[in-house]
């Protein structure tokens, strides 16, 4: 059984057999009229231009400041600023001046009709750029190219006439305000001359790189002292290291250096040492004059601890440690020189805090404008920024 669609298709084949010559003639009558309207009309021919937009502000380069103010943008966040200047492209004084310009006529040999040129002018912002696309269509390819190089050319002056005119009142309001900020640095200067004669103030800024000056020179003086001070410990520590010995023992042994008794047991003791080691080159430890010589070091020992004893009232010192009474001298020499240091240090870091302190008060009398204080002097870091 067929179905309904293929019976239908066999139908139309029959009526087209049938009817084919009036289809036919049909087809070539409507083919030669279309190629006909085609070759008699005229081609029509579209001139572009691009115009770049740079954010430039009038107001801001008279003034050189408020460069945020005049920038292009829109009033409302959903609008397009370009948007804005297509239409002033597309407005009728700007297409009036275009049409009297080039002298555009219709085809009856009349001046163009604003509305007609519109129709054929198209203005468009390209998507993500800073660029209008301006372009009309016409018969006459010079004609469509001259009208958009006058529309863009009329369009810039038109927009250098407004700059002009912000330019102006720019300036205009630049010396309506001059005369204003004048009186009122005038009267600042004069409030600034009456609070120096009457806070006795001759120069904040003299004084200021004075006192800053004398602080510099006050901590390089501190930073000497504090390294001669650490040279000196070191060679105080060197010493001690050497000795064997603390500063209240160096004393002690001065004493004993003193003594002229200390000092004959001393000498003795050297010589008898010396000519110990010289016969212990001749003879062996078993002889008897190394015997002799050693008893007679013990004994000689002694006499010297017992004379130490009643020199110091102390515990007998080692000889090895009296034999260093030389370098004693210089240690107790380096304990002095420390110590001057440490007093001298102690002055000038008294002086820098009083200094500072100063300082700092006549800053806060000229910033606060308040006479000096014990609370602008105890001020925070925190609340003297504030001030500032």
């Amino acid at each position: 059984m067929e179905s309904p669609e293929s019976s239908r298709f066999e139908q139309y084949w029959w009526i087209l057999k049938r009817r084919w010559l009036p289809a036919s003639g049909i087809f070539v009558s409507v083919s030669v009229i279309m190629s006909l309207v085609a070759s008699l009309q005229k081609p029509v021919y579209v001139a572009q231009g691009l115009l770049l937009f740079k954010r430039l502000n009038t107001t801001s380069s008279v003034t050189e400041v408020g460069k945020e103010i005049g920038i292009l943008q829109p009033l409302v966040d959903q609008s397009n600023p370009l948007d804005t200047e297509a239409n002033i492209m597309m407005s009728e004084p700007l297409a009036q001046k275009t049409i009297t310009a080039l002298n555009l006529k219709d085809n009856q040999g009349q001046p163009l009709a604003i509305k007609d040129f519109l129709h054929n002018v198209s203005v468009t912002n390209i998507r993500k750029t800073d660029l209008l696309e301006v372009s009309y269509q016409s018969q006459d390819p010079k004609e469509a190219a001259a009208v958009v190089n006058q529309l863009m050319t009329i369009y810039l002056e038109n927009h250098l006439d407004f700059q002009r005119a912000e330019a102006v009142a720019a300036r205009k309001f630049i010396e309506k305000q001059l005369p204003q900020a004048e009186a009122t640095v005038s009267k600042t200067e004069a409030a600034l001359r009456q609070f120096k004669q009457e806070n006795q103030v001759i120069s904040l800024d003299a004084e200021a790189r004075s006192a800053i000056e004398v602080l510099t020179d006050l901590q390089k003086e501190i930073a000497q002292n504090q390294s001669k001070m650490a040279d000196v410990n070191a060679q105080y520590e060197s010493l001690q290291k050497r000795l064997g010995m603390n500063s209240k023992q160096a004393v002690a042994l001065t004493a004993l250096k003193q003594s002229p008794e200390v000092q004959e047991a001393l000498q003795e003791l050297r010589q008898v040492e010396v000519e110990l080691a010289l016969e212990r080159n001749r003879f062996q430890s078993t002889h008897p004059t190394i015997a002799k010589l050693e008893s007679k070091v013990a004994s000689l020992k002694g006499i010297l601890n017992q004379r130490v004893k009643q020199v110091s009232n102390a515990k007998p010192k080692p000889a090895s440690q009296l034999f260093k009474l030389g370098e004693l001298q210089q240690d107790l020499t380096k304990e002095r020189k420390y110590s001057a240091l440490s007093s001298q240090l102690s002055a000038l870091s008294s002086q820098l805090s009083a200094l500072s302190s100063q300082l700092l008060n006549k800053r806060c009398s000229a910033v606060l404008g308040v006479s000096p204080t014990r609370y602008c002097i105890k001020t925070t870091s925190k609340h003297w920024n504030n001030a500032e």
